[in-house]
């Protein structure tokens, strides 16, 4: 017989606590035999207008990959 899992959600009063410095995430080093590569991609669209204003859209892309 299958049974249907129960959830129970809990109120919280009042606003969150907002934390007093910014949260900064690390992570670990990689641990594999194979170096993590990263390139970074400047693109740009000839057939768009930039939304600030200035010639081509322009987007820069980062790109990592083991």
């Amino acid at each position: 017989m299958l049974t249907t899992p129960t959830v129970t959600a809990h109120a919280l009063s009042g606003p969150a606590a907002t934390p007093a410095t910014p949260a900064t995430l690390e992570l670990p080093r990689p641990t594999g035999p194979h170096a993590v590569g990263t390139q970074v991609l400047h693109l740009t669209d000839h057939g768009r207008a930039d939304p600030q204003g200035g010639g081509s859209a322009d987007r820069r892309e980062r790109r990592n990959a083991p």
